[in-house]
C-alpha cells in the first residue's frame, strides 16, 4: 500500500485536483494507494509539498525510528535559482529572489504562522514582530508582483524543504517541466505522473446547463492577470456593448431590454412568429454572451442552469512562461472548452485547448459553432488519454520500485 499523506494542508481547496488525479491515477496504473492523515511508519508516503516545522522534525523522527519508512515527494512548485545561487521556488526575476529573501529572514525569526497560535512568550514576541515588519512586507511582496499571504507560505515551504529534500525515494509531479532541478536538489529519480481524463464526468457535467458562446476566468488573481483581463474585457465589451453590458447589469435598463424581448417575441412583424421568436433569442443570449470574470468556485457555476462553453487561462505573468495542467483538466471534466491565452508546450494536456492571442482571436472562437468545437475536444481528449497510458507504464515500474525495495 501506498499512502497518500494531506494532513500537512490546512484545507482541501489548493489540492483538492492533485488528490483526485493521484488516486484516479493510481487506479489506472493498478498500484493499491489510501489516503491517509499523518504519516505511516515503514509505509510509503507520498507528501504533496507544503511542509512546515513540525513535520520536519517529525519526518526525521520517524525514519530514524522506523528506517522502512520511504517519502515520495509531490513536486507542485517550480525550483529556480538566481544570482544567489539559493534554490527559490517559483522566483523567476532578481526582484522576486530578493524579495524571497526578506520573508525568509522574516520566517527564521518568526517561525511557522501556526506557532502565533500558542501563548509562550516566545510566540508572543514573534507575533509582535511580525505585526511590526508587515506593512514593509506587505509593500515589498506587492513590488514584487506578489502577496503578503503567498510571499510568508513559499518562504516557510522553501525552508522546509531544504531541510527535508534528502529524505525522498522519488519525486513524481503531473508536469514534467516541474520537476527540472529536483533530481539533483533531492538527489533521486524523478517521475511524471499521468493525468487521465475522466470522460464519463465530462459527458455527465456538459450536459448540466445549456452552454453559450461565451468565455470566463476563474483562476487566481494576480497583478498581471487583473491587468491583462481588464483589456481582454474592455476590448470585448467596447466592440459589442449589448453583450452581458448595461442592458443586463442596470436594472432600470433591464427592465426595459425585457419588455422589447417581450415585445419582439409577440409582434411578427413583416417576418412571421417563427422569425420573431428567432428574433428575441438572438438579443436574449446576448446576456451570456462575451467575457467574463467568475464571481464564484467552478463547482458551483457549473451547476447554473446557463453557462459559457468555454475558460479562458491567463499566465500569472506577462514572460511565464508555464500553463496549468490541472487547471485544464478541470476545466475539461467540469464540461467546458478550455481555451490558452498564449502557445505552452510544457504538459501534453496543451494539445487538447484552444489557443488564442489576444481580444479578435477571442472573439472569433466565439462565433464558431459551439457543437462542433465539442466534437473536436473529444478527439483531442482521445489521443491525450492514449498517450498518457504509454507514459503511465513507467511511471508504474519507478513507484513499485521505491514501494517494494526503497530508493
Amino acid at each position: 500500500m501506498v499512502y497518500l499523506v494531506i494532513g500537512n494542508h490546512s484545507t482541501l481547496i489548493g489540492v483538492w485536483e492533485q488528490i483526485e488525479i493521484t488516486l484516479r491515477t493510481f487506479n489506472a496504473m493498478k498500484i493499491p494507494i489510501s489516503i491517509s492523515s499523518r504519516v505511516r511508519p515503514n509505509e510509503t508516503n507520498i507528501i504533496i509539498e507544503d511542509f512546515n516545522s513540525r513535520l520536519v522534525n517529525e519526518m526525521f523522527s520517524i525514519k530514524e525510528n522506523f528506517p522502512d519508512t520511504k517519502y515520495i515527494l509531490y513536486v507542485t512548485e517550480y525550483l529556480t535559482q538566481g544570482a544567489s545561487e539559493r534554490v527559490t521556488l517559483n522566483c523567476f526575476s532578481r526582484r522576486a529572489e530578493l524579495v524571497r529573501k526578506a520573508f525568509r529572514w522574516d520566517y527564521y525569526i518568526c517561525g511557522d504562522k501556526y506557532n502565533l497560535f500558542l501563548s509562550s512568550e516566545s510566540a508572543e514576541s514573534a507575533n509582535w514582530i511580525r505585526r511590526f515588519v508587515r506593512p514593509t512586507l506587505s509593500s515589498l511582496a506587492t513590488y514584487a508582483g506578489s502577496s503578503y499571504g503567498n510571499e510568508v507560505m513559499m518562504a516557510r515551504r522553501e525552508t522546509c524543504l531544504d531541510k527535508v529534500r534528502d529524505l525522498f525515494s522519488l519525486c513524481i509531479s503531473t508536469t514534467e517541466a516541474v520537476l527540472n532541478g529536483y533530481s539533483e536538489y533531492c538527489d533521486c529519480e524523478l517521475v511524471y505522473l499521468p493525468i487521465f481524463i475522466d470522460m464519463g464526468r465530462v459527458k455527465e457535467n456538459r450536459t448540466k446547463s445549456e452552454k453559450f458562446p461565451s468565455m470566463f476566468f476563474s483562476g487566481r488573481m494576480t497583478a498581471s492577470r487583473r491587468s491583462v483581463i481588464k483589456e481582454l474585457g474592455q476590448n470585448i465589451l467596447n466592440t459589442y456593448p449589448l453583450e452581458g453590458g448595461e442592458a443586463w447589469e442596470n436594472p432600470s435598463i433591464f427592465k426595459d431590454t425585457k419588455f422589447k424581448i417581450e415585445r419582439l417575441r409577440t409582434e411578427e412583424f413583416a417576418f412571421g412568429p417563427e422569425d420573431s421568436k428567432r428574433f428575441s433569442k438572438e438579443i436574449e443570449m446576448s446576456q451570456f454572451r462575451g467575457f467574463w470574470l467568475l464571481n464564484e468556485d467552478i463547482y458551483s457555476y457549473i451547476n447554473r442552469g446557463k453557462t459559457a462553453a468555454y475558460e479562458l487561462y491567463v499566465p500569472q505573468a506577462i514572460s511565464w512562461p508555464y500553463s496549468s495542467p490541472n487547471r485544464t483538466v478541470l476545466s475539461i471534466e467540469s464540461g467546458f472548452i478550455p481555451v490558452d491565452l498564449g502557445d505552452f508546450s510544457d504538459h501534453d494536456v496543451n494539445s487538447i485547448s484552444i489557443t488564442v492571442n489576444n481580444s479578435d482571436e477571442i472573439s472569433r472562437v466565439l462565433t464558431q459553432n459551439i457543437e462542433e468545437n465539442y466534437l473536436q475536444l473529444d478527439g483531442r481528449i482521445s489521443d491525450y488519454n492514449d498517450l498518457q497510458a504509454i507514459k503511465a507504464q513507467k511511471a508504474k515500474v519507478l513507484i513499485q520500485q521505491v514501494s517494494q525495495h526503497g530508493s
